[in-house]
C-alpha cells in the first residue's frame, strides 16, 4: 500500500487521506461522483460525536464500513495480499503428517490382531 506522509505533521496518514489523495486532483477534481460521496461520508463518520461509554470509530472501520470489505481487495486502494488460495491450504500437510499416519497405522494393525 502506499504510504502517504501528512506534510505538516510529518506522520503516516490515515486511510481516509490516501482516499481523498488517490481519488482527487487539484486539477481535474474527484475522479468520480462516487468517490465524492464516499469520501465526505468518511469524513461525516469521523466527526460524528462518540456516544458516552463507547470507543469512536478507527479510520480502518469507517472506511469498510463505507466501502465494503472483499477478501484480498481493498475497495478504494486495490489489491492488497491474497490469502492462500483453497487448493494450496488443502494441499498443505505438517512435516509430521506422515510421521503420525504411520504410527496410526500401526495401531491400527496391532489393534486387529487382538
Amino acid at each position: 500500500m502506499t504510504q502517504l506522509v501528512d506534510p505538516e505533521t510529518q506522520q503516516e496518514a490515515g486511510m481516509i487521506a490516501l482516499y481523498r489523495k488517490t481519488h482527487f486532483s487539484e486539477k481535474k477534481g474527484w475522479v468520480s461522483h462516487e468517490a465524492e460521496n464516499n469520501y465526505e461520508r468518511m469524513v461525516e463518520l469521523q466527526n460524528q460525536p462518540t456516544p458516552e461509554g463507547s470507543n469512536p470509530l478507527t479510520e480502518e472501520e469507517i472506511f469498510y464500513e463505507v466501502l465494503g470489505v472483499r477478501p484480498s481487495y481493498k475497495r478504494g486502494l486495490g489489491h492488497g495480499e491474497a490469502p492462500p488460495s483453497r487448493k494450496r491450504v488443502a494441499g498443505y500437510e505438517h512435516p509430521n503428517v506422515d510421521q503420525l499416519r504411520a504410527r496410526a497405522e500401526e495401531a491400527k494393525s496391532q489393534l486387529e490382531e487382538l
